[in-house]
């Protein structure tokens, strides 16, 4: 009974990478700080809330990206 699904919306979020040139507004000054994956490299990110729609444009070029390296990467060295 305890795996049930309740009826909460999932949230999705949209990891933004951070490097000196990137500008942080106050509102996510005090963010956590983690390591994310995006495509195949490990970046530092913070993670800004998103509608699935939002998150879906943002992410489906990174993962067909992902996809094609993993095909065809070893091709390209």
């Amino acid at each position: 009974m305890a795996n049930l699904q309740t009826n909460k919306q999932k949230q999705y979020y949209i990891p933004l990478e951070l490097t000196p040139e990137t500008v942080i507004t106050e509102e996510y000054k005090d963010c956590e700080v983690r390591w994310s994956k995006i495509g195949n490299r490990r970046v530092r990110t913070i993670l800004i809330p998103a509608t699935k729609e939002q998150y879906y444009e943002f992410m489906r070029p990174l993962w067909r990206e992902d996809k094609r390296q993993q095909r065809h990467g070893a091709d390209e060295i």
